[in-house]
């Protein structure tokens, strides 16, 4: 740690530690949790509607902890946030697992809602701002990708500890694994470079601060636009938040075994931390527009091949669940690539607690949709696959398209300006 702190390299034992708290607040209590959904169906006997209802209620209270994180961030500095948020992420496994029914696995649901939203992606995505100014798509990157992993490492052993003991006891190990994070958490985590006597990854004594703000825009960009990228991820929130959860109950109503189920949570999860690994890299060498084209059509295939999960080809489940998870792995990455793209630094916090906001608003207004389709229509999640496709694609295309304007309006503003100063110059003349 002193070797990396002397070479202003500590940023990247802050990048691994937020992955640790990501994988916690964010993956274990979304992304991996999505695998209890058929047990929470089959062994407390909740209805689809009701397991649909859990992420639902647990994206509304993350929707509560956003709007606080910025306050508590100012109140309490980032570390004892994320430090505090971990811990109430184990309270709300422990719950969970003390629960027998609907209210206390929506009482642990809330709980974890809390913990996902003042101690996720709003916080983690301001100290990677603070502690990196090069490689930040890549850093983010791997802190995003930890989300999908979980799903990776945490299926297996849930499903294996649940067969072997019980549900509730898997929820409550699980509850262990994240209070002792939340030590490691505390341990490693600075809320500032300067807490260390050292500097951001990238940046050195001869930085200089007009280079600093290249990292955001140079002037924000106007309310409408503003306004556009949000309706875009609100609408491309609904599907890619949703789908997680959502395929194993896809896949089991389907008919394929709970091995094969699991196995396919598992890959999602891979493709997932792996996508969004490659999509920060991506990003810093080809720019955001680009990259976001490749990202954006891999998931309405994947989200296509998924419609065809009642044809029982097992090779185009696999092929769904990996097109998916690559092709998803955009969102958590890119609302704060697009906040730093439309915002300057002094309205990034901002910016980005309302983008992501709106993507959890977009969970909430579809969540329980796909249980209900469900059991209006014999058990099937094919016709809700088939509406996150139409939602996937309109939001993309809302997304790109604002985007765009974000980078020519940017672009005129720099004319402008550039005009402005040799006006000056030449009435001084």
């Amino acid at each position: 740690m002193k070797t990396l702190i002397k070479n202003n390299k500590y940023g990247w034992a802050i990048c691994i530690v937020c992955a640790l708290v990501l994988f916690c607040v964010v993956g274990l209590t979304n992304t991996g949790f999505s695998i209890y959904q058929p047990y929470l169906i089959k062994v407390r006997g909740l209805t689809n509607t009701e397991a649909s209802l859990i992420p639902t209620i647990r994206n509304l209270f993350a929707l509560i902890g956003m709007t606080a994180a910025s306050v508590l961030v100012k109140r309490f500095e980032i570390r004892r946030v994320v430090t505090a948020s971990t811990a109430v992420a184990a309270l709300g496994f422990l719950i969970t697992g003390l629960a027998s029914g609907f209210p206390g696995t929506a009482a642990g649901a809330a709980v974890m809602g809390l913990a996902y939203g003042a101690g996720g992606m709003i916080p983690v995505s301001l100290l990677i701002t603070r502690w990196f100014i090069g490689h930040r798509g890549f850093a983010l990157g791997i802190c995003m990708g930890a989300t999908g992993l979980s799903a990776t490492l945490a299926s297996p052993v849930i499903t294996l500890i649940i067969k072997n003991s019980s549900l509730e006891h898997s929820f409550i190990l699980e509850s262990g694994f994240i209070l002792v994070s939340a030590l490691i958490v505390w341990a490693v985590i600075r809320s500032r470079p300067d807490c260390l006597n050292t500097l951001p990854v990238g940046m050195n004594e001869e930085t200089t601060m007009a280079e600093k703000r290249t990292l955001y825009a140079a002037q924000d960009a106007p309310k409408r636009l503003y306004i556009l990228l949000a309706v875009g991820i609100l609408i491309f929130g609904m599907s890619s938040n949703n789908a997680a959860p959502h395929i194993p109950v896809l896949y089991n109503a389907a008919g394929f075994s709970s091995g094969n189920v699991t196995g396919f949570v598992s890959i999602f999860g891979l493709t997932l931390a792996a996508g969004k690994c490659i999509y920060g890299g991506v990003v810093d060498r080809i720019g955001m527009y680009r990259a976001n084209w490749i990202l954006y059509g891999l998931s309405a295939v994947g989200f296509l091949l998924c419609c065809f999960a009642d044809s029982g080809s097992i090779m185009t489940a696999y092929a769904s669940v990996v097109l998916l998870g690559l092709g998803l792995s955009i969102m958590s990455v890119s609302i704060p690539l697009y906040a730093a793209g439309a915002a300057t630094e002094k309205t990034y916090p901002h910016i980005m607690s309302v983008f992501q906001m709106m993507s959890i608003i977009g969970s909430l207004a579809f969540g329980t949709v796909p249980g209900i389709m469900a059991d209006a229509m014999n058990g099937s999640y094919v016709p809700a696959f088939i509406v996150m496709l139409v939602m996937a694609v309109t939001g993309a295309a809302l997304l790109q398209y604002g985007y765009k304007a974000v980078e020519h309006s940017a672009g005129e503003k720099g004319i402008n300006n550039r005009k402005k100063n040799i006006m000056i110059t030449h009435n001084a003349a």
